[in-house]
């Protein structure tokens, strides 16, 4: 009789324990950043970005915000060419952002149409700042809209033969990165990537650009030919 009565009592405190470690305990999931905001008081967004685990947080009196610790990724593309098998570039997770191709006016002022992918992340211990600013639920729309607008300027001093020439469009994307980065850190955010992965021109101009390339190659070909000739007299 002791027996089940001791069960009975420690049965009852696993529940309460179970109860209490909800109410006081918060979990904070790989992937995630938590930030812990006191709603009594005047304190506010605490200063500290949350790892993963279990972190003190009493309901009713701490309210958490959960941000994604993940590197995000942000593609201009078409939805053929993004549905089409990417890879890392497919757009399935929350992590993805995907919008139409950009849109620039070249520097010679041709219209091209680009694929393009950057990866970013929110800047380490700056989650809290960022839901101190009220932008948790807005940051990623104000990346597209700041991305577009520092590419359309970078890019634009491209001309279509730089776009053709593998060298000169890497370069580009190399030097546009720390442009985007001081763009973005206001909203406490980083980017790690820039990859112009596609460039497309009106058809017209198109076939222009290859007549040309194609001139190019044929003229380089000639002067091999006479060279190989000379050699062999």
């Amino acid at each position: 009789m002791k027996f089940l009565k001791f069960l009975g009592t420690a049965v009852v405190l696993f529940a309460l324990l179970g109860v209490v470690s909800t109410a006081l305990i918060e979990k904070i999931n790989p992937g995630e950043i938590g930030v812990k905001q006191n709603l009594w008081g005047s304190g506010g967004i605490n200063e500290q970005d949350y790892e993963p685990g279990f972190h003190l947080g009493v309901i009713g009196i701490h309210k958490w915000h959960r941000l994604d610790r993940r590197t995000h990724f942000l593609t201009f593309s078409s939805t053929d060419a993004v549905q089409s098998g990417r890879g890392m570039f497919e757009m399935s997770a929350n992590n993805s952002q995907r919008r139409p191709p950009l849109d620039i006016r070249t520097k010679d002022n041709n219209t091209a149409a680009l694929d393009v992918t950057m990866t970013y992340r929110i800047i380490e211990n700056e989650a809290n700042l960022l839901v101190a600013e009220g932008l948790q639920n807005s940051y990623r729309d104000r990346v597209v809209s700041t991305v577009q607008s520092v590419l359309r300027e970078e890019l634009a001093q491209l001309t279509p033969e730089d776009f053709v020439d593998t060298e000169v469009r890497l370069a580009r994307a190399e030097q546009t990165v720390p442009v985007l980065r001081e763009a973005l850190k206001k909203f406490h955010i980083v980017p790690d990537l820039l990859l112009i992965r596609a460039v497309r021109f009106p058809d017209a101009y198109e076939q222009k650009l290859q007549d040309r390339q194609l001139k190019q190659q044929l003229t380089l070909l000639e002067k091999s030919l006479q060279e190989i000739g000379r050699a062999h007299v």
